[in-house]
């Protein structure tokens, strides 16, 4: 199935195989398409899926302050007027 893609888009899968990160460039098309297949990314935003669970669970379960978040922005408003 020959297709032609996007100078930029191009250069971009020429570059990953030039630096060794794949064979060919058919390698990076059926990598990419894999990772389509497998939820790897939002085919609408092309967003990495797992990374952004990862981030999200983390942040869910990270550490949290006990200051609210207005009172956060107190803190930095009050903070910016003192140095003027």
């Amino acid at each position: 199935m020959p297709f032609t893609l996007p100078p930029a888009l191009d250069a971009f899968v020429k570059g990953l195989v030039a630096r060794g990160r794949y064979a060919d460039e058919s390698d990076v098309v059926r990598d990419a398409l894999r990772r389509l297949a497998d939820g790897d990314f939002d085919p609408e935003t092309g967003e990495p899926i797992a990374a952004l669970r990862a981030e999200l669970a983390e942040a869910e379960t990270g550490p949290r302050s006990a200051l609210g978040v207005m009172a956060v922005f107190d803190a930095v408003a009050a903070g910016s007027s003192a140095a003027e």
